[in-house]
This record gives structure tokens, sequence and C-alpha cells, in this order.
């Protein structure tokens, strides 16, 4: 995964500067609230996911998002469905997920991805890097559902 470090954004527009360097990174892994009435509208996944999907002359990236506490069906449809887009790659929770399934769902995930595809990631490394990490879900038993488009 190309990338020298993790940044940190408390809101959608933090995105702007970080993402100055577009060339730098290919993956956006995005951690955030889903929905829920604890959950500040401006903070959640619709939120980031709003922002990013208007932000003009981003090249293609793989999408990821990690939500806690509540997950965001209606927005994971958006991501999974969004066509013509800068992320035709794209991995998003479509039901709960506990943090031990998330934690190791995202680990697997990003394990396998990296092993795999070292150059470039292509859609068929991004579906069976989805597919193993799905795979460790369902043999440790754990519930969660994670959509993929590719």
């Amino acid at each position: 995964i190309a990338g020298e470090s993790l940044l940190r954004v408390h809101s959608p527009q933090d995105l702007g500067e970080v993402l100055q360097d577009e060339q730098a990174f290919n993956c956006i892994l995005l951690f955030c609230h889903g929905q829920g009435p604890k959950v500040r509208q401006e903070f959640g996944l619709g939120a980031f996911w709003t922002w990013l999907s208007k932000h003009e002359a981003l090249p293609p990236k793989l999408v990821a998002v990690c939500t806690w506490e509540t997950d965001d069906p209606e927005t994971a449809e958006l991501i999974l469905a969004a066509d013509d887009t800068f992320a035709p790659l794209a991995v998003v929770p479509q039901s709960p997920l506990s943090p031990r399934a998330a934690g190791l769902f995202f680990m697997k995930f990003f394990t396998e991805l990296d092993l795999h595809a070292h150059d470039s990631m292509t859609g068929k490394m991004v579906w069976f890097s989805h597919s193993k990490a799905r795979e460790i879900l369902r043999r440790r038993h754990l519930p969660g559902a994670v959509g993929l488009r590719c």
C-alpha cells in the first residue's frame, strides 16, 4: 500500500490538506462513525463520503471504510453502487462489526493486499484479499458483512 504514514482528520473539510499530494498514496482507509443518535452527522461516514465524492481530480483510489459503534448501511450502499467515481475499488461494512471482527478483517485484508499487489493494485487482488479476510471471520464465527466493489 503506497503511503508514508497515517493521517488524522477531524472533519471532512480537513481532508483537503491531506489529499494535496494525491500521488503519494493509493488507498484511503477511513475509520469513522456510522449513523446513530449519538453521532453528529457532520462527523459520520456520510459526511466524509459526500466530501470525497465531490473532490475534483482525485485519481483512482481504493476506499476502505471501518465504522464503529454503528454502521451506516445507506452510505455503504452509495459507496458500493457509485458509478464514475474516484473509488473504483471499495471495501465497506454492510452490517455492524465488533472491534475484534473489524480488526481481524482489515488486518487480513491489507496483509494479503500488501503481499500480492507489489507494484499495482488490481480489482482481482482486492477481490482475493477480501475473500481471504471474509474467510477468517467465517472460521472464527464472527458475524458481520463487508461489501466489495471491484
